[in-house]
């Protein structure tokens, strides 16, 4: 997995970490796949608090992507629980466009 992390967050050592340690549960949940997948980091336009960062899955077919409240951080078996389903995201909107692309083709095979 590629993991893209802007300088905002890397100058930031209190945003480094937590990025740090919720990309180690991401990989965790992928886990090994033939997917090529990338995750980038970045901190909300409007958050000139940095309160909450923003995390974007993209595969080679979809993108997903979801905001994480800092205060997430302090309950990691949450965190999990969010990065488990933005995974499944993923997942689920791969496997939509697949049965899309399988339907054109029955389709265009079979004449209709």
């Amino acid at each position: 997995m590629q993991v893209e992390i802007p300088d905002q967050i890397r100058s930031d050592p209190k945003l480094i970490a937590a990025v740090d340690a919720a990309t180690s549960l991401l990989k965790e949940e992928i886990g090994n796949t033939i997917l090529d997948v990338a995750a980038h980091w970045d901190v909300p336009g409007n958050d000139s608090d940095q309160k909450a960062l923003d995390l974007t899955l993209t595969d080679s077919v979809v993108t997903v992507a979801s905001r994480f409240v800092l205060s997430e951080w302090k309950n990691p078996s949450r965190l999990q629980t969010r990065l488990h389903r933005l995974w499944g995201d993923l997942l689920q909107a791969r496997s939509a466009k697949q049965v899309e692309k399988l339907k054109e083709w029955l389709v265009t095979s079979n004449g209709e």
